[in-house]
C-alpha cells in the first residue's frame, strides 16, 4: 500500500528536482493514439510525488512515490531548473489546468501540461501573467487564493 500525500507533506517543502517519465504510445480499439508521459516532483526531503490528472475540486490521492530508474531530469528547461530550491507556498486546482499545481515561493506554479489528447510533461508560468489568482482555488479545502 502506497503512502498518501498530506498537505503538510508538502507545503513548505523545497523542490529538489522535476522529473519526467517515457513517453507512451496509447492506441484504443478506434484506431485513436494518444502520447503521454508524467511529471514527478522531487521535494528537499526526498519524497517524490507525480503531478496528476484531475478536474477541479477533485481531491485524489497525492501517493508517495519511488524514483524509478527511467525517469530523466527535466534539465532542458530553465524555468524548472530555476524553480530547485523554490518553496511550496500553496497546492491548488483550477478549471483551467487539467492537473494539481504547485505555487512556489517566487509566485510561479509548475503542472503539467497538455496538448489537446497529449500530455507534455512538466511547465511552469508567473502567476498572473497566463493565470490569475481567481483561476484557482486550494488542493485541501478548496479555498480562493490571495494575488499576493
Amino acid at each position: 500500500m502506497q503512502d498518501i500525500l498530506t498537505r503538510d507533506d508538502i507545503v513548505g517543502k523545497k523542490i529538489l528536482r522535476v522529473w519526467q517519465s517515457p513517453w507512451r504510445t496509447y492506441k484504443f480499439d478506434d484506431g485513436y493514439t494518444v502520447e503521454s508521459c508524467s511529471t514527478y516532483v522531487e521535494l528537499d526531503d526526498n519524497t517524490i510525488f507525480e503531478i496528476q490528472w484531475q478536474d477541479c475540486c477533485e481531491e485524489l490521492p497525492i501517493n508517495k512515490l519511488t524514483l524509478q530508474e527511467n525517469w530523466f531530469e527535466v534539465d532542458w528547461e530553465p524555468l524548472i531548473t530555476n524553480s530547485y530550491s523554490m518553496v511550496i507556498i500553496e497546492v491548488l486546482t483550477s478549471n483551467y489546468i487539467p492537473t494539481f499545481c504547485l505555487l512556489l515561493s517566487n509566485n510561479h506554479i509548475i503542472f503539467a501540461s497538455d496538448y489537446g489528447p497529449h500530455q507534455t510533461g512538466p511547465l511552469i508560468d508567473k502567476l498572473g501573467e497566463k493565470y490569475d489568482a481567481e483561476d484557482f482555488v486550494t488542493y485541501w479545502g478548496h479555498n480562493k487564493i490571495s494575488a499576493d
